[in-house]
């Protein structure tokens, strides 16, 4: 029976479990050995460090791509939020008498 891998549900997974993917990768990969031998995976580490170094570049790299993406919607959002705010002012501006009567007797 074949393991399959989940890769899409990989790519999907919560910021905040890549977090420690990515420091648990990086504390394995740049530790010093005499750290590793005071944990005793030092064999671990010299037998897997390829595979810890593939998963601490997909994970930085899907961490970084999650904070991009979250800029550029901050971004856009309050881009969009003060266009709105923009709209709203011109066309409180371009109300007719009548249309200003309601509101003001509304508020």
């Amino acid at each position: 029976m074949k393991k399959e891998i989940d890769l899409l549900g990989f790519i999907k997974l919560n910021p905040k479990y890549l977090i420690g993917l990515v420091i648990a990768s990086a504390i394995l990969l740049f530790s010093p050995d005499i750290f590793l031998n005071k944990l005793a995976i030092t064999s671990f580490v010299d037998k897997y460090r390829v595979w810890i170094g593939l998963v601490f570049l997909v994970t930085a790299s899907l961490l970084i791509s999650h904070l991009i993406w979250y800029i550029s919607y901050s971004v856009k959002d309050r881009l969009d939020g003060q266009s709105f705010q923009k709209l709203g002012k011109q066309r409180l501006k371009n109300l007719t008498p009548r249309e200003k009567e309601i509101l003001i007797d509304a508020y």
